[in-house]
């Protein structure tokens, strides 16, 4: 981008804005990310499941088939949900590995092979990529918007 500097002023609006655009990544992401938790609890509890139907407890279950994202049955994996800014580049959304142990082997499958992976996160990050990028333009506006005052 060019800039004429005619009194040193559009340098110093350049240079504080400098410092807000972090921060306004970082409350984009920080805005988005309960987006992204629905949009995963939305993908594991209504997306149509086509695998394997059996009986747990005397109750019919659907299983998710390969590349589906899992399917709902005890709903230790939804509850696991959790999402994290750990800086202004950075969203970390997955699961608490107490409470659902298993869920990495989910979203990319097992070492050996023997699960194959129902991929959940990603596709949530990416139908909601849209969203992702417009929440970072807003934070960015906000704290952009502070320069001025």
């Amino acid at each position: 981008m060019g800039v004429k500097i005619v009194d040193n002023t559009a340098f110093l609006v350049i240079s504080k804005a400098s410092f807000n655009v972090p921060e306004g990544i970082r409350r984009g992401l920080h805005d988005v990310g309960p987006e992204l938790k629905r949009e995963v609890k939305r993908l594991i509890k209504s997306t149509p499941k086509t695998g394997r139907i059996y009986n747990i407890g005397g109750k019919r279950h659907q299983a998710s088939a390969p590349g589906e994202a899992p399917a709902n049955l005890s709903g230790d994996l939804v509850r696991s949900l959790s999402f994290n800014v750990s800086s202004a580049t950075r969203l970390i959304i997955g699961e608490r590995r107490k409470i659902a142990p298993y869920a990495a082997y989910l979203e990319e499958g097992s070492p050996q092979g023997r699960i194959k992976p129902r991929p959940h996160l990603r596709p949530a990050v990416i139908s909601k990529a849209r969203e992702i990028e417009q929440a970072i333009q807003r934070g960015i506006s906000r704290e952009l918007g502070k320069v001025h005052r």
